[in-house]
């Protein structure tokens, strides 16, 4: 069953994402029950080529989805901050990149390391590595970088961050301090003033992103439901059950299709994935992942 959790750097609470994909309960049970506290975007892009860190071979991976069986015991995870690309400012593709830009991945994942979850380290792309077969940490996708966060948001026409539109983030109130972390990241990094809208319940932040539609929201962390890059592309941004926006992109659409049907040719379907990736993470910036980690049961 897929399991996506709300993310909380000092504190993790149940919600309900979509059918076959609930939220998982707790980050005490993740854990065990362990204490613990880009301008021109019409472009096809071309992917850099893969890092040379290996996950999992090529030759490893079926010639049918899912590629590998799923380890229950230990599984892939994303942790993100969603964005609805149709709601001003985050419309503007630059916007969207001038916030990736200005989020400290490794101060989060330090975080999430001091609070039990030792596997975690920064993300640049969506796809956890164990998932994809290679490592794209910093080869596709933003990392942090003020200075190109500013310039991104000032070349998107806003060298005054007070003249943005209201930019809310909403996320379960479980997720306080987290939020408060990302709102100060923005503040020192872009002088955007971010205004929180914490929820009472998994139910009402769910609701509240498809009524209110905010910018910004943490919805939670995507656990894979079986080791396949296409359970966090379709499933995430393409399925109608699922809770993320549904992007509305020809482009990303074309290549997702085109991955899923060349499962006959591995080295072809990670090249396609990657190529999503890019187009996710850093040319159109559909969402920003923030860490992979594997959730140990």
């Amino acid at each position: 069953m897929k399991k996506g959790l709300i993310l909380v750097l000092f504190l993790i609470a149940a919600v309900s994402v979509r059918g076959n994909k609930a939220l998982a309960a707790s980050y005490e049970a993740e854990a065990g029950k362990k204490t613990v506290a880009v301008p021109t975007v019409t472009m096809t892009p071309t992917p850099k080529p893969a890092p040379l860190k290996v996950v999992i071979p090529i030759e490893k991976m079926g010639k049918v989805i899912p590629w590998l069986s799923l380890d229950e015991k230990v599984i892939p995870l994303t942790t993100f901050i969603g964005i609805n690309s149709s709601v001003p400012p985050f419309d503007n593709p630059l916007v969207r990149k001038a916030f990736s830009l200005g989020i400290d991945r490794q101060r989060i994942s330090d975080g999430e390391k001091t609070r039990g979850r030792d596997s975690s380290v920064p993300a640049t792309s969506f796809i956890p590595p164990q998932v994809l077969g290679v490592d794209l940490y910093k080869a596709v996708g933003l990392d942090y970088n003020p200075e190109a966060a500013k310039a991104a948001l000032k070349e998107a026409g806003f060298p005054d961050a007070s003249k943005l539109p209201i930019v809310d983030f909403v996320f379960f109130k479980g997720s306080t301090e987290l939020a408060k972390a990302y709102q100060e990241m923005w503040k020192n990094t872009l002088g955007v003033n971010v205004i929180l809208v914490p929820v009472e319940s998994g139910k009402e932040l769910i609701k509240y992103i498809g009524e209110k539609k905010p910018g910004l929201f943490i919805l939670g962390v995507w656990i894979a439901d079986y080791i396949d890059p296409h359970n966090f592309t379709f499933d995430t941004f393409l399925h109608p059950d699922s809770n993320y926006p549904k992007l509305v992109d020809s482009e990303f659409e074309e290549i997702i299709t085109k991955a899923k049907v060349a499962v006959s040719t591995p080295s072809e379907r990670q090249r396609l994935h990657i190529e999503a990736e890019k187009m996710l993470c850093e040319v159109k910036v559909f969402v920003i992942p923030v860490t992979h980690a594997l959730l140990t049961k």
